[in-house]
């Protein structure tokens, strides 16, 4: 919880008097398995070693809660009650057959017992995000301290495979983030005055929360659910407004050259993915050529399923695209076996479809081990990295002692060349173990690995520049961006690759006069997951806001990302390096309901000396000032329109202003997260 005393827009008190007023404890966040309801200005007893929590959970919480959460949101399970998950949680009896609710959030702030604690405010959608912005931080301070605890944290681990920290943010960021994102739609597009209660079996069937969302969250039948009933204040969009012009957007994707590439114009996550999915349908390879799982690309299916990809391009949902990793890219193998896994579960065929560079490097487990360390070491001035292993790979490959994927396939040599990573890997870093029982299960683990992987092995190198003699057409997919290029990124704060138009080349062994068309894929704001400089951060609240609303956390770390505004000044310079044919805006939408939005045009020394060029020395960065254009915004929900034309004035203006400045047309723009979500310009 912030202790600092700021006045909440909307609200007469103050942080610490809402709190105070409102009784809600550092462990704002219960993860039970039922609450039921206590109607109006009742308690709610919470149910005692019951569920996978119960009271071993949240031992502060046993008795009654100071507050009747009758405002529940219900996600898809983690598990069931016939999981192993599931039993060791001690789930009763009685669920075995059925879905667990899951995770339960009492947002008892949103009924009328507990708004009653603000009679003289209304409900509005101002008041709800900066109230949402202040529960959110005892959120996340009740995951953190829940998630320390050691009867839990044991349990947690095989659900997330990830860092506590990590799993708490990904957490809340279903949680909350999607929330945020439907309430503002609703207060936008409803006349959200009452809340009223509805009979458990109106919800006996799935129900969709629509197209705000990440794919529809279900309600799968909870009692004593409390739902808003909302009257639509404002009609329903037109046909014309939703329908779209398929010709046009075919004839876009068609004009493309045979050799197109997607590459990113800020510091990643601007949604490169979601392009490539929908591109793939019409090209016949989508090749990854540098980077690794510190690359995150969310994509979802027709069905809404969202699929979080890493290593695998994201072309794999389209069922006649051959997938192809590059030698440029460094392969994690139990990464990638856990993608392929995770894929053919939910009814995606790999087999045949993803062949993977003889050329590339392998990353293992100990190259995460010592970026961890690293990042220690350097203590106040650490990248940032995602720990994934990236860097000390690269490494590797760079001093020319890295093992590559054809190395597999002589494995009597094998345990040689480990031996001396592990070995630099120990004189180097007094906090690294090895001993001789490392290089002996790493070895067996890899003889394993070398088997399943052999189908998946090709020289990609033949493969590519065959299929380019025949006529077919490529796809390049660029992970991370080119404000993180090891040469034109902001040095030392980048990747370990180079995510530009010059890594396509030597990440897939093809030739520069190849390399028709590329598409530059860019925020309508900016963001930065980690350290390093960014000039048009926004701090405090507002940027709070736009992370809340953009749900801004990163697919492969789940940090929390810093949101600014639209850097032109390094776009254009991304616009400069890569030659791009087009760009691709997206989560436009995401600004709707800003009353102004702004643009940074340009940089200036602190003695208003205009800067002509993006600086190479953080110090420089540091110090600058930006000069910004203010643009009216359009205040209105834009996730439906599907035309050019049918976008509100305002919208139209910011992005023409865009191409004005940076030079570069327009040719598709990102309104929601759904496949369907994107006008074509």
């Amino acid at each position: 919880m912030r202790k600092d005393s700021t006045k909440i827009p909307g609200f007469a008190c103050e942080r610490e008097s809402l709190l105070s007023k409102a009784k809600l404890s550092s462990s704002f966040l219960l993860l039970l398995l039922d609450l039921p309801h206590g109607g109006k200005n009742q308690f709610c007893p919470i149910p005692q070693n019951q569920g996978f929590l119960g009271a071993r959970g949240f031992n502060s919480f046993r008795g009654e809660l100071p507050f009747s959460p009758i405002f529940f949101l219900f996600f898809p399970p983690l598990f069931t009650a016939k999981s192993d998950e599931g039993k060791k949680m001690g789930a009763p009896a009685g669920l075995r057959d059925s879905i667990f609710p899951c995770v339960l959030i009492p947002l008892g702030f949103l009924n009328a017992c507990t708004w009653n604690l603000f009679p003289q405010q209304p409900l509005t959608c101002e008041s709800l995000a900066f109230f949402v912005d202040f529960c959110f931080s005892q959120v996340l301070k009740a995951l953190d301290s829940f998630y320390s605890n050691a009867e839990f944290s044991p349990f947690l681990s095989p659900l997330f495979d990830v860092e506590i920290p990590v799993a708490s943010i990904l957490l809340c960021q279903a949680l909350i983030f999607d929330f945020l994102v439907l309430l503002s739609n609703w207060f936008t597009m409803n006349n959200l005055s009452s809340f009223t209660t509805l009979d458990s079996n109106l919800l006996s069937k799935p129900r969709s929360f629509g197209p705000y969302l990440h794919g529809p969250i279900h309600l799968q039948g909870p009692r004593n659910v409390v739902v808003c009933s909302v009257k639509p204040s404002i009609a329903t969009p037109s046909p014309l407004s939703v329908s779209g012009s398929p010709n046009q957007g075919l004839s876009r994707i068609e004009s493309l050259t045979q050799v197109s590439g997607v590459l990113g114009c800020q510091w990643g996550d601007e949604g490169k993915g979601k392009l490539v999915d929908i591109l793939a349908q019409h090209f016949d390879i989508v090749a990854r050529c540098q980077g690794g799982a510190n690359a995150g690309h969310t994509i979802y299916n027709a069905e809404g399923k969202k699929f979080a990809l890493h290593l695998v391009p994201s072309g794999i949902l389209n069922e006649e695209t051959l997938c192809v990793i590059g030698n440029g890219v460094v392969v994690h193998l139990p990464g990638l076996f856990k993608e392929i896994d995770g894929l053919e579960s939910n009814g995606v065929s790999c087999k045949g479809r993803i062949l993977v560079s003889d050329r590339a490097h392998l990353l293992f487990d100990f190259h995460q081990v010592v970026d961890g360390l690293r990042e220690s070491e350097l203590a106040k001035s650490f990248i940032g990295t995602t720990k994934r292993g990236i860097g000390p790979c690269y490494s590797n490959k760079v001093i020319r002692n890295g093992i590559r994927v054809s190395d597999l396939r002589y494995m009597d040599a094998f345990p040689q060349k480990l031996d001396i990573l592990l070995s630099d890997a120990a004189a180097r870093f007094r906090g690294f173990d090895y001993g001789p029982h490392v290089l002996k299960e790493e070895v067996e683990k890899y003889k394993r690995f070398a088997e399943r992987l052999e189908p998946f092995i090709a020289d990609t190198v033949l493969v590519v520049n065959e299929a380019i003699s025949e006529k077919k057409k490529i796809l390049v997919e660029g992970g991370q961006a080119t404000m993180l290029d090891i040469d034109f990124g902001t040095y030392p704060f980048v990747t370990s690759s180079s995510p530009s138009a010059g890594g396509i080349c030597t990440g897939l062994g093809i030739a520069p006069r190849v390399l028709g068309d590329l598409v530059g894929v860019v925020k309508a704001y900016t963001t930065r997951v980690g350290s390093g400089p960014f000039p048009t951060e926004i701090l405090g609240k507002g940027g709070d806001l736009l992370r809340f609303a953009g749900q801004e956390f990163g697919t492969t770390t789940g940090r929390p990302r810093r949101c600014g505004w639209l850097d032109i000044a390094a776009l254009r310079y991304c616009c400069q390096i890569n030659g791009f044919s087009s760009l691709n805006l997206t989560k436009l939408d995401v600004l709707s309901d800003l009353p102004e939005i702004q643009l940074g045009v340009a940089y200036k020394k602190t003695d208003g000396t205009p800067i002509r060029s993006f600086p190479a020395d953080l110090r420089d960065l540091e110090q600058l000032k930006v000069e910004y254009e203010v643009l009216p915004g359009w205040k209105s929900d834009i996730s439906l329109v599907r035309n050019y034309s049918d976008l509100p004035k305002a919208a139209r203006q910011y992005v023409e202003r865009i191409e004005e400045l940076v030079g570069v047309p327009i040719h598709y723009i990102g309104v929601g997260p759904g496949r369907d979500a994107l006008i074509y310009k």
